[in-house]
Formats: C-alpha cells, structure tokens, sequence
C-alpha cells in the first residue's frame, strides 16, 4: 500500500492525465454497390463536438441504438466520390479500363492531412502548459509548503526538458510499433509480438533514466531484470524520485506526499487540465480528440473497417483480411481513426479487383498474364495519354516485336513521360 500511494504521487505529477482507462470502439461497414460504396458509422466513444459535426455533415442526424443505447450509430449513405477527410482519410473508387479488361480500385488514405510537424509542437507547448498547471496547483493548494517548494523545483528542473525528450521517443516508438502490427497483425499474439515491442520500450526507458542520471547502475539493472510493472521498476523509480527531491525515504514522507497528491491533483483539476488542453489544441483536431480521450496509456481502441464486395468476391489485391464466409474485405487499426497520423502513421486501406478479358492478354503476350499484372496493366493505361496507349499497342500487336520481357517494356513506354501526358 505504502508503495503504491507513491508511485501514484510520482506517475500523477510525470503524466497527470487523470483519466481512467476504457475501451471504445469504431466501426465502419461499407458494401458495394452500382454507384459507390454504401457507408455506415457506430461507435460507443464519446464522440467529441469536432467529430459529432464532421459525421452529421457526411452522414446526417445520428440514431441511438435501440439494443445498444451507448452506441451512436449514422445510417447507411451512398458514397459516390471521396468522403473529404472521413475519419481523418480520404476515400476513393474509380474504375480502369485497358484493352486487357477492367479494374475496380477502393482506396481509404487514413491519416487524412496531418501536419505531424506542427501538431508535435502543440503536442510540446501542451506538456509545459500541463507541468505549469500541475506547479501552480501545487503551489496555492498545498498544505505542506516545504514538500511544495521541492515538487515545483523538480517540475521546473530537469524533469521538464527530459519529459520533453521522452514524448518525442515515445510518439515515434508509437509509430515504429504500429508498423510493426500492421505487418504482423495476424501472428502477433503466436510470435509474441506485444510482448517484445514492451520489451524494447522498457529497455529504452531504462537507458534515458540512467543516462539522465534518474537511476544508478545498481537500480538499472534491477529495472532490466524484470518487466516495468514489477515491484523493482516501482522501488527504483520512487527511490530515484526521493532522491531528486532530496528527502528521505520514509513511510511518513510516502504517506505525506501521497495524501497531499491525492487530494491537491483530484478529478476536478483533472477536468480544469483536460478542458485547457483542447483549448490549446483548438484547430488541431487530430490532436484536440487524442488528448481528450486520453492517449492510448490509458484507452485502448478497436478501429475495424470492413467493406462487403458483393458479386466482386475477394479483392485480387489488397492489404486487409479477406473473410470467404462474409465475402468481407476489413482492415483493423488500434487507435481512434482520428488520431491515425498522430499516434500512428498515415496509412491506405486499398482493395483491388480485375475482370481480364478472355486469355488474359495471351493474344499480346508470349502467355497469359496474372490477375496481378492485369491489374497493374489497367491502371497504368488508364493514366497513361493516348500517344503512350498508341505507342504500347504498336508494341503489343507488332509481329516483329519479341516477345520475351514484353510486358515490361508495354509498361515503360505507358510510365514514360510525354508532353501530352495526363495531368492530375
């Protein structure tokens, strides 16, 4: 018990988010249809002004759920072009056409136009605001002015310019992690992948508490030997905060820290510190709705979008998980979709599907092609200006032309610049 009113003392005054963790959750489903994608929304968090108004634009009035009353759920709407900035991203489904047959491409960008640059600065400006509130709460409610003087000391000290440090690694290890997910999103719980990425965030921890002087030799490796969580990450990181306080470690200083913590930082500041946050963050949504829900610390999420194919069956590309009982191609993330781009890096959620014309080219080429190289082919030609078209069919139908690496030289010639190529 003595242990953990410490510790909270010490985690409040390095994070003070003073949100308990939850778990929501996003849903996109889609379907295709003749004319575009037809989309629906639900989600059980609770879903900010900044989103509420994007969904209603897109979406109209939302419905709550009958069997569900905390899911908020937008109906079904005919999605014909790009769903500007849905979810942060921009949709898309065109189709191309080539003499070798047609291609139907779905594209989500997820991410949208995030300027990670200046949100990371706000990101910075937030934490000091954070610890001048966090000292200046200290300073007028504290009873214990002694203990006071020595908590705003080491807030304006070097925990300030380390903290700043640490979001920086923390943000682009989030980032690493996610990659890392996303590739090994299947076999992550059989190959431990969780596991290792905790592993190494621990490891990098340990290195920048020692090399900022946080921690001796002695308590690193005490750190190292087991996970963060364990009784001697705890003992060693309250020991080093005495140390930086300069105040011996007793159970009557745990006690008197952690009682004047506890009621100085309580949940009515927590709302005053959360509310001064998305003002400072105002014009940044991205941002604005990941600090409101707290950061992923404290709040896991479960994005899933998942889109219906319908008579188009299984994509003969894609990067998402295809489902043959549902005919379901989803792509999942575990981070709000408006966060994507801030806490995790932009993304394309893509699903590709070709209708070759009989013999897949074979009358061009020296065999027929795959349903992979048709679809490269497709879109290729379809951006390609007509003297390219002209010239790769010159190509393609010339007897004197050999066959052998054919289609690699169709391509070239529809990739090559001209002067009349098709501008965007």
């Amino acid at each position: 018990m003595m242990l953990r009113k410490i510790r909270l003392a010490v985690m409040t005054l390095v994070t003070t988010t003073l949100v308990g963790g939850c778990s929501y959750e996003y849903q996109v489903e889609m379907g295709v249809k003749k004319d575009g994608i037809q989309t629906s929304v639900w989600s059980n968090a609770p879903l900010m002004p900044v989103e509420k108004e994007h969904l209603a634009k897109v979406f109209g009035k939302p419905q709550a759920e009958q069997k569900n009353k905390r899911r908020t759920a937008y109906p079904g709407k005919l999605m014909s072009g790009i769903w500007d900035n849905g979810f942060g991203g921009k949709a898309m489904l065109d189709e191309y056409e080539s003499p070798l047959g047609k291609a139907h491409v779905y594209m989500n960008m997820m991410g949208g136009d995030v300027r990670l640059y200046e949100d990371q600065k706000v990101m910075h400006e937030c934490l000091d605001m954070l610890l001048d509130m966090v000292t200046e709460q200290i300073r007028t409610k504290a009873e214990n002015k002694s203990i006071a003087g020595k908590m705003i000391k080491l807030a304006d000290g070097p925990l300030r310019s380390d903290l700043h440090d640490i979001l920086s690694v923390a943000v682009g290890f989030n980032m690493a992690a996610k990659i890392a997910h996303r590739i090994d999103s299947e076999n992550s719980k059989d190959s431990g992948m969780k596991d290792k990425v905790q592993e190494q965030l621990t490891a990098t921890f340990i290195a920048l508490l020692y090399q900022r002087g946080w921690i001796n030799e002695r308590e690193a490796g005490m750190m190292a030997s087991g996970t963060w969580a364990s009784p001697f990450a705890e003992g060693a990181l309250i020991i080093a905060f005495f140390r930086a306080i300069d105040m011996p470690m007793s159970k009557e200083n745990m006690d008197e820290i952690g009682q004047n913590m506890s009621s100085i930082l309580n949940e009515k500041f927590g709302d005053k510190l959360r509310s001064a946050l998305t003002a400072k963050c105002e014009g940044h949504p991205h941002l604005q709705i990941a600090i409101n829900h707290a950061s992923e610390l404290l709040t896991s999420y479960s994005y899933d979008q998942s889109l219906q194919t319908g008579d188009w069956g299984k994509p003969t590309l894609t990067l998402g998980s295809w489902n043959e009982t549902t005919s379901t191609v989803s792509w999942s993330n575990d981070v709000s979709p408006w966060s994507i781009g801030l806490l995790s890096v932009p993304t394309t959620n893509y699903a590709i599907w070709v209708s070759p014309e009989k013999g897949s080219g074979k009358q061009y080429f020296d065999k027929p092609l795959t349903n992979e190289q048709v679809a490269n082919f497709c879109v290729v030609w379809a951006n390609a200006s007509k003297a390219q078209q002209d010239d790769a069919m010159e190509l393609m139908t010339s007897k004197t032309t050999n066959k052998k690496s054919l289609l690699m030289k169709v391509m070239s010639t529809l990739l090559e610049p001209t002067s009349d190529s098709k501008k965007d």
